[in-house]
């Protein structure tokens, strides 16, 4: 009876546990509490954060904006790798969505069924220490992405590959050729700061580059400003592999999309604050290190007397001059917002929306919905709280917004009808 009676008492507070785990994790992540805002979160293994996330997915939310009412519905992929930071999501065809993990897998989301088919293709697995962004169009495939030199170095990639469908609708992927790679990076390299995105326009590929080294000193260092180094850029790469600086002076930029189809635009993280979203145009200096509308990560709005920002005599060695022309961003962010990727919202199913930028974000795990008037000043902003850190934005072939979060979902955003 004795040994009955603490089976059962063993059994009935596993139970109570197991559930008070799991409404503690559900609740953590509804309010991106520990352990899902914290930093040592990166520690665990993708493994655990995965299923973190997977137990506590919602089937969908629904989202109130000015306009619409609209539904979220989350498709989990089928890969503990997933999660984190790095990746792209394109548009295939008419009814498929190209995944492509940090790590190198991909998979095809089929926006009608609603399900995955994974690729099996070793080519790019585990080919990059972190594969940044991919560029999809008409077969071709660029990925951009940091390449271990050695144990103490790393530089940034550009490399094109053939994709395509052949016998039985099996996807072929086929290494082309190296397009670019930067040079070196010795000086402890950190992936997360090496931006970056990857465009075509005007028939040259965009790239944007961070600093690429730790976030000592708030990420002051010279690369941005010098004029021999490929980092803190925007960089055009033409047909022939040339680089050119188009401009200088970006932190981290995260985002990279055009605009009406005749302009760039960049997003960028700030230092402790002065997060931008830039309007980019050749020759143009945007300032980090030399002037930000941030602070010192040391800097605290205490009442004591603390350094904002170094002065510039401080910042000489690393660039800056006082007789520098800098660009002002379009818009900045004060408290930082982790400005990701974004786009311009072309298609008429969200009419409200059309011709408006859309832009994710990491840290106010929001979509912004920008609008510019003709001049290209930003007039009006929503912020659409998604409760999701938005690594990848794109418009799918019907009109529906995808979203790859961190938390290694694609998220479908559709109108909700009215009758």
């Amino acid at each position: 009876m004795k040994k009955t009676t603490i089976l059962i008492i063993t059994i009935i507070s596993l139970i109570v546990f197991l559930i008070g785990s799991f409404l503690f994790v559900k609740k953590a992540r509804e309010n991106r509490t520990w352990p899902f805002n914290s930093t040592l979160s990166n520690y665990f293994p993708k493994s655990i954060k995965n299923f973190g996330y997977k137990i506590t997915n919602p089937d969908k939310i629904i989202l109130e904006t000015h306009f619409y009412d609209i539904e979220a519905k989350y498709y989990a992929i089928p890969s503990s790798n997933a999660v984190g930071n790095g990746g792209g999501l394109n548009v295939f065809d008419e009814k498929n969505l190209l995944t492509i993990l940090d790590n190198g897998e991909l998979f095809l989301f089929n926006i009608d069924n609603l399900d995955y088919t994974k690729i099996h293709s070793s080519l790019l697995i585990n080919k990059y220490l972190s594969i940044r962004d991919t560029y999809y169009s008409n077969g071709e495939l660029i990925v951009f992405g940091v390449s271990e030199v050695n144990e103490e170095c790393s530089k940034i990639s550009l490399d094109k590959y053939s994709i395509n469908k052949g016998v039985n609708n099996n996807i072929n992927l086929k290494y082309e050729k190296l397009i670019w790679s930067s040079e070196k990076n010795c000086n402890d390299p950190q992936v997360n700061n090496a931006g970056g995105r990857v465009i075509k326009f005007k028939e040259d590929f965009f790239i944007s580059t961070g600093y690429f080294t730790p976030n000592i000193n708030s990420g002051i260092n010279p690369f941005p400003q010098d004029y021999n180094s490929s980092f803190g850029k925007i960089l055009k790469i033409d047909n022939s592999s040339v680089r050119t600086i188009f401009s200088v002076g970006h932190r981290n930029p995260q985002g990279l999309f055009l605009y009406d189809d005749d302009y760039i635009i960049s997003s960028e993280h700030g230092p402790k604050g002065g997060d931008e979203i830039n309007l980019i145009l050749y020759n143009k200096n945007y300032g980090w290190p030399c002037k930000t509308f941030g602070t010192l990560y040391s800097y605290e709005n205490t009442g004591n007397k603390k350094e904002i920002w170094p002065i510039l005599s401080d910042l000489e060695k690393f660039g800056c001059d006082k007789g520098n022309d800098y660009t002002d961003p379009l818009f900045t962010w004060t408290p930082s917002i982790a400005a990701s990727q974004g786009m311009q919202y072309k298609s008429t199913y969200f009419e409200k929306f059309q011709n408006d930028i859309i832009l994710g974000s990491l840290r106010a795990t929001s979509l912004f919905r920008i609008n510019l008037n003709k001049d290209l000043k930003v007039i009006n902003m929503e912020r659409i709280n998604i409760n999701e850190r938005v690594r990848d934005i794109i418009e799918t072939q019907d009109g529906k917004i995808a979203v790859y979060s961190d938390g290694g979902s694609i998220i479908l955003f559709s109108k909700i009808n009215k009758n």
